[in-house]
């Protein structure tokens, strides 16, 4: 990443910063009660003066900084690295041992911190802890005497060995992400001290920069719940404090030569603090196998401590131990992988991270169950800690606030649907997760987040090893205590006479229930009859001579017992849930499709059942859109970029933006059209383009976009009974599918079930052989299981007693969303 990709980084984070008052930042982050006894910020002045770390240039007691401009002289960046790094460290030390993190600044402006990542981007100083300081300070060292050894030796040969082992030395000379507790970012050289421009050009350079060097932290350092950084400009001091929820800035800059113990306030407030306080999670700790001792001898320790175990390991591949408090204990769990953590460095937002987890009293049995372990944010209602400045009415940042707590979830492990070993299988589970919505819809439950993450294959242990599919995380589900009845069936009446004359003029045979039927939701005739006629078109084409039953209707469903209501449920700010690939047109444009007998708009528009079950949908389309068979590495060669016959311009990648990839105006847009436009057209450019394989699922998928069209524009049979509509149509092609010998999966299916059984195997390799944790790692495919209502499963809500900060100590602004009822 270069700077102008480093700026480009950090701007795109400016409207989300919320001006605190610089007064109010201070006495809540770096509080007095911090420093050790008999020390004070007045004490550590004292000390520095008679050691000469500054001297006074003013009548007014305005002391320079040893080796710093003076206001905004015309000075070189680089030679302050120096004066920096020297003034943080005389104030650290005049602190003991035994207080806070015992951490020491370093200047790394030109080596970019370690990370498997090749992103390298490259704050200007660090502060660190002690023990990576002083094995980095032995190092340079060791280097040095390895370059004067060098320069003082004769011998070719024993040149060309020392000059290896400099080499091996110099790979080693480095502070890793994990490592860095705080980034402080230097900007001077400013022009003149009368130019405005110039001094808002380079603060919000260095703004940009320290934004960017902070979110790299929170997305390598899982174990971080919010970070701090510093930015000075010539001599002007601002601070600022990320965390997941937003990014808290101080209103007014503090000049460190005329306020230097404000400066010396924060510097030693960092030394002192603890590392739950300066945003570690201490529930977790890098997991390190000791070599040559007895099975079961496990290390933990801090990442920031950690000086070995983690070189050119990517974030995925770092072992953990985590404490995860259940209801009247705690217990060790050890990640075995990390499934996902594409949203670890996301600021407005849930930034979950799943684990497959092992409890640490089981890991070294080769029978122990696998879990997952989701670590989340959650949106809380609470009072905020700090006032923050109010906005000015133009500026872009302007939104709404959340606050977040975090939150951890313990659930069985799955495996996504979309590795099912053949075309049965996966109709079979598919079938399986759709029944999970209708549980939570009789409950009174609302998903609002199907996936294709959270579709998912489990194998029941108590049940003879079979498998099923359940539809996981319901952390973004709403519900409600009250309830609306369905309509109810009347008796015959004049309707019901004028609807039978209409039938006998047009030739129509129906039975007295399915006019009733018909009727019961639509009570005008006209609509009903409308209402009918579509449901037989959809049905039967042009088939005439039938006789209309509610069986061959389709109306022949149990009855629903409650139909959830939420007209007194407000909607919650922040940003709108559910998977964007996936999310129902209807909720997407917040307004309804034009019913046949209303006029269209937002009359009590509320995302519901029908809603999911278009979601349900669209992950079916997308795989039949995108995978060429069962297993994993299936993706279609015209989507892989790595594959001869890769066509990013062609029919099936334009089909993909359009209907899945698009930006969220053009996405509701472009599905709200297939809904409005004739049948054909969602055949044309949707079902025509399926992969072969999928073939024997394209009815499946006709029909249920048709049950869809007509619940959204009639609100009939089809709309209140939406999942047993859903469900029988999946049961009939279930019934299909078992009849079919041409399915030709069997290499895709075998190679499936080889992958299943050697995960497997390759947890039990890391159990017989501990040490080899490092390197043996089971394959990244597997996507952990969310919370379902019938699966057992423990949340927890991680919450620090303390007030300041707490773990989100930001409101976050929303992104600028239609709100969701």
């Amino acid at each position: 990443m270069n700077a102008s990709d480093s700026l480009r980084a950090g701007k795109q984070l400016i409207p989300l910063l919320r001006l605190v008052p610089t007064a109010q930042f201070l006495d809540n982050i770096f509080l007095d009660s911090f420093l050790p006894p008999n020390i004070s910020v007045d004490s550590i002045y004292d000390k520095l003066c008679r050691d000469e770390a500054f001297t006074h240039t003013g009548e007014d007691d305005t002391v320079c900084w040893e080796g710093w401009p003076e206001g905004l002289a015309k000075c070189e960046e680089r030679a302050l690295y120096r004066s920096c790094v020297e003034a943080g460290n005389a104030i650290t030390s005049v602190i003991p041992s035994g207080y806070g993190i015992t951490g020491r600044w370093f200047d790394r402006h030109g080596i970019a911190p370690g990370s498997a990542d090749k992103k390298a981007i490259r704050p200007d100083c660090l502060l660190v802890s002690k023990s990576v300081y002083d094995q980095l300070k032995a190092l340079e060292t060791e280097i040095q005497a390895l370059v004067e050894e060098i320069q003082t030796r004769s011998i070719a040969e024993s040149v060309k060995e020392k000059t290896a082992a400099l080499q091996t030395l110099e790979k080693k000379l480095n502070i890793w992400w994990l490592h860095v507790h705080v980034v402080l970012e230097m900007k001077v050289g400013l022009e003149s001290s009368t130019d405005p421009t110039a001094l808002a050009r380079y603060s919000s350079e260095a703004l940009q920069q320290a934004l960017t060097y902070m979110r790299r932290m929170l997305e390598e350092q899982l174990d971080r719940r919010f970070v701090i950084g510093l930015v000075i400009c010539s001599t002007q001091l601002t601070l600022l404090l990320m965390d997941r929820s937003g990014i808290l800035i101080t209103e007014t800059p503090i000049d460190i030569n005329k306020d230097p113990k404000a400066f010396i306030r924060v510097i030693a407030g960092l030394r002192c603090m603890s590392p739950d306080r300066m945003g570690w999670d201490t529930t977790m700790k890098l997991y390190q196998p000791i070599p040559n001792a007895p099975v079961g001898s496990i290390f933990e320790v801090p990442s920031y401590e950690a000086v070995a175990g983690f070189e050119r390991k990517t974030r995925y591949h770092l072992h953990w131990v985590i404490e995860v408090v259940m209801k009247d204990h705690m217990e060790k769990y050890v990640t075995i992988g990390t499934l996902s953590a594409l949203q670890s460095a996301e600021t407005c937002g849930h930034s979950t991270l799943i684990f497959e987890v092992v409890k640490l009293a089981d890991l070294f049995k080769p029978d122990a169950e696998t879990r997952a372990l989701k670590r989340y944010l959650r949106p809380f209602a609470a009072e905020p800690v700090m006032e923050l400045v109010p906005p000015q009415a133009s500026e872009t940042c302007a939104n709404e606030l959340v606050d977040h707590i975090h939150a951890q979830i313990l659930m069985p492990m799955g495996t996504p649907i979309k590795l099912f070993w053949d075309l049965l299988e996966f109709g079979r589970h598919f079938h399986g997760c759709v029944i999970d919505p209708r549980h939570a819809h009789n409950n009174l439950i609302i998903h609002r987040d199907v996936s294709i993450r959270n579709l998912l294959i489990y194998l029941h242990i108590h049940d003879g090893g079979k498998m099923f599919g359940r539809l996981m995380d319901f952390d973004h589900a709403k519900k409600t205590l009250q309830s609306k009845p369905l309509f109810s069936a009347t008796a015959p009446d004049w309707r019901h006479d004028i609807f039978k004359a209409v039938d006998v003029h047009q030739g129509r045979r129906c039975t007295d229930d399915a006019i009733v039927e018909a009727l019961r939701f639509i009570g005008e005739v006209g609509a009903a009859l409308a209402y009918r006629e579509a449901v037989i078109k959809s049905r039967f084409g042009s088939q005439k001579g039938l006789t209309l039953t509610i069986a061959n209707l389709g109306w022949d469903h149990r009855e629903e017992t409650r139909w959830p209501d939420f007209s007194d449920r407000k909607a919650r700010k922040g940003k709108r849930s559910g998977a964007l690939p996936f999310i129902s047109q209807e909720v997407l444009q917040q307004s309804t499709l034009k019913v046949y007998f209303k006029a269209p708009g937002k009359h009590e528009f509320s995302h519901n059942s029908v809603h999911d079950m278009e979601s349900f949908l669209w992950v079916l389309i997308y795989l039949c859109l995108t995978r060429s068979g069962p297993g994993i590495g299936m993706l279609r060669e015209e989507l892989n970029p790595s594959h001869e016959n890769y066509a990013p311009s062609g029919e099936l990648a334009k089909a993909i933006l359009k209907y899945f990839d698009a930006e969220e105006l053009k996405l509701g847009l472009a599905k709200r059209q297939l809904f409005t436009n004739p049948h054909d057209v969602f055949e044309t450019a949707i079902i025509r383009l399926f992969h072969p394989c999928f073939e024997p699922l394209k009815p499946l998928v006709h029909q249920w976009w048709t049950t869809l069209k007509l619940a959204y524009v009639y609100h009939g049979n089809e709309y209140y009974h939406i999942h047993g509509h859903i469900l029988r149509l999946l049961e009939n092609t279930l019934s299909i599918i078992q009849t079919r010998t041409d399915l030709g999966q069997g290499a895709a299916t075998t190679r499936e079930l080889k992958r299943r059984k050697s995960h497997r195997e390759c947890l039990q390799v890391m159990a017989m052989l501990d040490p080899a944790m490092d390197t043996i790692t089971p394959p990244m495919s597997l996507v952990a299981p969310q919370t379902t209502p019938e699966l057992e499963y423990h949340q927890i809500i991680s919450s620090s007693d303390s007030i300041i900060p707490p773990d989100s100590p930001t409101r976050r602004p929303a992104i600028k969303k239609r709100r969701v009822a």
